[in-house]
């Protein structure tokens, strides 16, 4: 985590660095273990690992291969809506949860690609140059 947080502010030093790195391992590793006793068993633990963000990626790799439709922003909302949808899901006990999420996380590519197409249209926007 904290390799894909850091080059957003670059210029720290590699002591920064370093304590930003145990920092999120530290959290990480104490929410892996109150997480582990929120299950029953493995299998369940294994199970929603694997759906968490299944919903999300499989949407940007799918439009990502087999069209030109859409961004970096359409990824990033595609895989946030999933997740949001399924953990609502899960919370709510919806036995379809990860279909739900499926569905949430196709909407919000589309929607997000929309956007972005219509903004990026209209030119440079607040000093940032048009990336299409």
């Amino acid at each position: 985590m904290a390799n894909n947080f850091l080059p957003l502010r670059p210029g720290r030093s590699e002591r920064t660095k370093l304590y930003w790195s145990r920092a999120w391992v530290l959290g990480l590793g104490i929410s892996a273990y109150f997480v582990s006793f929120s299950s029953d068993s493995v299998f369940e633990l294994v199970r929603t690992a694997s759906s968490l963000g299944a919903s999300g990626l499989f949407v940007v790799v799918v439009f990502g291969l087999f069209t030109s439709f859409g961004g970096t922003l359409s990824a990033a909302s595609a895989i946030f809506a999933g997740l949001g949808a399924y953990f609502i899901g899960k919370a709510t006990e919806f036995e379809a949860s990860f279909l739900a999420s499926l569905a949430a996380a196709i909407l919000a590519y589309i929607t997000a690609a929309i956007f972005d197409h219509r903004r990026l249209a209209k030119g440079p926007q607040f000093g940032l140059a048009n990336s299409t």
